[in-house]
């Protein structure tokens, strides 16, 4: 699962639209459109997205954590 599809993921479980969504983040629609096009975001709205969900950066990004 790719950052975006967890990012979808985690704003359907909350009940939010995507609209929503960015509105919290302070940015457009189509600004998160380009990002998933481009697979790309800058890092800083990862720190902004994990505290928006409480969650860590690596669970955002899908990085599994190995004991």
């Amino acid at each position: 699962m790719d950052v975006f599809n967890n990012i979808r993921a985690e704003v359907s479980r909350r009940g939010w639209t995507l609209q929503e969504f960015c509105d919290k983040l302070k940015i457009s629609r189509s600004r998160f459109y380009r990002w998933e096009d481009t697979g790309d975001f800058p890092m800083s709205y990862l720190v902004k997205i994990s505290e928006l969900f409480n969650m860590s950066p690596d669970d955002i990004l899908g990085i599994s954590k190995t004991a």
